[in-house]
């Protein structure tokens, strides 16, 4: 796993048209160990290139199936979750850049999209615009400058002309409760969460809670939460210099060791092993 966000002004220095603003580029290698809870990018389209293994894009009580050649675009505002079909995993690559009403040509293309998948496609051309991606950033300290900008471009208009004939997901009736509920547990990153406290907060019974969840979601709140508070803890692990520590307490842990254990059972290593195997980038750990 790797994850870069692109925060500021001197992250994007470049981001007009016909350039867009990057706002995260990652890599995952190891689904299922590491599984990313539903989940939504508010401003933010998301452009994902299945690799190796195979899963499935889950939103709400939809699911695409993924394979390698198969790339995505998921547009703000919808949740999801990607899961892998077997112990061997799934990897892919994917980048995030901002919705702007800038007139742009990319931009009105993808106004009107929804969620839209293709898959079997020949993704040579995906990895060697990724592996230039990668390159450049590892070359620049991190910035979306304009070489850049020029592979990330390139990228994204070849992720568009392999979606242009992909049929849209049809959607589904809005489990309106469900994603509150989804929503409050997202934002509190799982801290703190019981079915009393759910219940409290929606003036719902818990029994009711829990099944309008399981229904939309195919996963316990309970659960729900725990996996949301893991996968913040791996960001603050490879995103800030954070000790464990200091994450547990943050995650809602007094006892560290506690965390700990929790963190190995769901991921399969311990947090300083996590930080350590996951700090470099994907070409770094090829050249081992």
């Amino acid at each position: 796993m790797w994850i870069y966000d692109y925060k500021n002004d001197l992250d994007n220095p470049i981001k007009e048209p016909p350039f867009v603003e990057i706002t995260n580029l990652s890599y995952a290698d190891n689904l299922p160990q590491w599984v990313y809870p539903f989940h939504i990018h508010d401003d933010s389209y998301e452009i994902a290139f299945i690799m190796t293994g195979s899963g499935s894009l889950l939103l709400d009580d939809l699911s695409c199936p993924m394979a390698p050649g198969s790339v995505v675009i998921i547009p703000p505002m919808r949740h999801h979750r990607f899961v892998s079909d077997s112990a061997e995993g799934m990897t892919y690559y994917s980048i995030r850049f901002r919705k702007k009403d800038d007139g742009s040509e990319l931009q009105e293309f993808l106004k009107d999209c929804d969620v839209t998948f293709s898959g079997g496609n020949d993704p040579s051309t995906a990895i060697h615009l990724i592996d230039a991606l990668f390159s450049i950033h590892a070359g620049n300290g991190g910035r979306s400058d304009a070489a850049f900008q020029a592979a990330a471009l390139s990228l994204i208009l070849t992720a568009k002309e392999m979606l242009a004939h992909a049929d849209p997901f049809e959607d589904s009736e809005e489990h309106e409760t469900a994603s509150a509920i989804m929503k409050y547990i997202m934002e509190t990153d799982g801290a703190g969460i019981t079915l009393e406290s759910l219940s409290k907060h929606f003036n719902i019974s818990q029994s009711h809670i829990s099944r309008i969840f399981n229904d939309a979601y195919h996963v316990s709140p309970i659960n729900y939460a725990i996996t949301a508070r893991v996968t913040y803890a791996t960001e603050l692990l490879l995103k800030t210099d954070m000790t464990v520590v200091a994450i547990a307490e943050k995650m809602g842990y007094d006892n560290p060791a506690h965390f700990t254990n929790m963190f190995i059972k769901r991921i399969g290593c311990s947090p300083s092993e996590y930080r350590e195997r996951n700090m470099r980038m994907p070409k770094e750990k090829e050249t081992e």
